[in-house]
């Protein structure tokens, strides 16, 4: 299994759903960047989301964080 393949990348996003699940939002974002691009569904892009708007919300930047979700 590669970086960029199909496999890869539906390996990447259960794991990106594990760690939103435990909150571990760095590594979720980690991991959805080294997916490759054309490959993230809607829920991943949500998690992206998520995990921005919920890190914004831990450094107290709620005007940044209002605007992920």
């Amino acid at each position: 299994m590669k970086e960029g393949d199909e496999l890869f990348n539906q390996a990447m996003i259960y794991r990106v759903y594990g760690y939103v699940g435990i909150e571990k939002y760095e590594l979720a974002l980690a991991d959805i960047k080294k997916m490759k691009k054309g490959f993230v569904d809607k829920t991943t892009q949500y998690n992206k989301f998520l995990s921005k708007g919920i890190l914004r919300m831990d450094h107290e930047d709620y005007l940044m964080a209002s605007k992920f979700f």
